[in-house]
């Protein structure tokens, strides 16, 4: 693995005189190239980029550490009034935003020129806005302004829309066809732009539709754009902290093994993992009945991630670590432990599937 970050990266100027940055991450953001991760992106700041658009399409693998420092250097940016904007999100990096409660800290786009495009339309309203008042001052002037005496109006003959354009000099316009530009009241009922069942969203923001599992956002306007469109098959579920509902979140995985016809090895090494991850968290949930536990398995045919989200720590810097941690890590491909912005922590477990990987005879 590589121990050091590519960075493809352009300046761009904005209409308001300030600019941002617009760069695409090559390689993985790990232990070995988090510092020069951080040196990179501060080195932007430190420049004078209001902004910083930063594409995730070629990021093979993102740890618990980078997502921290994501956090902490959006903090840095919005001191200035400024942000950071993510493009390219792989699906999976999206889910694990999504499970670490950060979707909604970040503003993610399909590509580098809608970030900037929405960024440019901000800058462009904040300069013409004292423009506007202007307009609308001589607005209330003309309203206060006695009319003159009205002309004698000819009628004129019935005309077809197209008739009318020509004569008035402008283009028909389909009002179904046109985005809304009024802000809308949140909380705000609308179809999903994907499988177009219906989604309360709360305020502006990113979301992830229940029916289809595709990650989206919506603005003030009631505009939605699709961020995933989720391809993988996807079990979530959330179960109270009680040893009687653990079968329940095996029962889900193992459903999700079956409809992607992984072989029976695969299960048997996947529920022992599983098996072992839950009972970890069960025994530490023990004395907080009410706590619930969140399992989030997203997979395809090449690999399966599990995410298990708990209030209490898998991993206490504090505390002697347990065994069954080390254990876990030697039948699965990765194990991680991420910490929750709130409390608690994420067990993140990757393995691949073997038969997938084998050359075709």
């Amino acid at each position: 693995m590589s121990t050091t970050l590519n960075f493809k990266s352009e300046k761009k100027q904005l209409s308001d005189g300030s600019f941002l940055f617009c760069s695409k991450i090559i390689g993985a953001i790990d232990g070995r190239t988090v510092p020069s991760f951080e040196n990179k992106i501060l080195d932007f700041f430190k420049q004078g980029a209001k902004h910083l658009v930063l594409n995730f399409a070629s990021v093979t693998y993102i740890n618990s550490t980078g997502m921290g420092l994501l956090v902490k250097l959006s903090d840095t940016f919005q001191t200035t009034g400024g942000n950071i904007r993510l493009v390219s999100v792989p699906e999976k990096v999206i889910a694990l935003f999504d499970m670490l409660g950060l979707l909604s800290l970040f503003k993610i786009y399909d590509s580098e020129h809608d970030a900037i495009t929405e960024l440019t339309h901000k800058v462009i309203t904040k300069v013409t806005t004292p423009e506007k008042n202007k307009r609308q001052n001589r607005e209330e002037i003309r309203r206060k302004t006695p009319p003159p005496e009205m002309p004698i109006i000819k009628k004129i003959p019935d005309l077809n829309p197209n008739q009318i354009d020509n004569q008035m000099g402008v283009s028909s316009m389909v009002i179904g066809d046109e985005p809304n530009t009024l802000p809308i009241s949140f909380p705000y009922i609308s179809k999903c732009a994907v499988c177009r069942r219906d989604i309360e969203f709360s305020n502006p923001g990113n979301f992830k539709c229940h029916s289809c599992s595709s990650y989206i956002s919506i603005d003030q306007n009631g505009q939605q754009k699709i961020h995933a469109q989720v391809n993988s098959d996807v079990v979530e579920i959330t179960f109270p902290s009680n040893v009687y509902h653990k079968n329940v979140a095996m029962f889900a995985v193992n459903g999700l093994v079956q409809q992607l016809g992984y072989t029976n090895y695969f299960w048997e090494e996947i529920k022992d993992v599983l098996d072992s991850a839950l009972t970890i968290a069960l025994e530490k949930n023990y004395l907080q009945a009410k706590e619930k536990l969140h399992l989030l398995a997203v997979a395809d045919q090449k690999e399966m991630v599990i995410g298990l989200k708990s209030m209490n720590l898998f991993l206490d810097p504090n505390a002697p670590k347990d065994p069954r941690l080390p254990a876990i890590a030697r039948k699965v491909d990765k194990l991680e432990v991420f910490p929750l912005p709130t409390r608690g922590q994420l067990l993140k477990i990757t393995k691949k599937n073997i038969m997938s990987m084998q050359p075709a005879i």
